[in-house]
């Protein structure tokens, strides 16, 4: 199971650039019945090696837009921060929750 969704996860996020948050730490919960904050840190650094392995491949196609990505760093970087910090001062599994809540309310439809 973890092979298949580590393939279809990267696959997505070759194709549209999303994926890594919105897609692997939901997964990892439900299908695997990790904890939230063991899912998060799982899901970001996978993320991180997969994009980091497809890099160069924007760059040497010409599709990155610097300007806007050195702006996307310099506020993007103190927020995952301040991000990281919240999610370790929160005792509730919010996460786990809502995505529980999600999963409930798309297989009562």
């Amino acid at each position: 199971m973890e092979i298949a969704l580590g393939f279809v996860i990267a696959v997505f996020i070759g194709v549209t650039g999303v994926g890594a948050g919105s897609m692997t730490t939901p997964l990892l919960i439900l299908l695997l019945g990790m904890r939230t904050a063991p899912a998060v840190g799982t899901a970001l650094i996978f993320g991180a090696v997969v994009k980091i392995c497809t890099t160069p491949v924007y760059i040497r196609r010409q599709q990155v837009n610097w300007r806007a990505l050195g702006f996307l760093l310099a506020t993007g970087l103190p927020g995952v921060l301040i991000g990281s910090l919240l999610l370790s001062g929160i005792k509730s599994d919010w996460v786990t929750v809502f995505v529980g809540v999600n999963h409930h309310q798309h297989r009562a439809h």
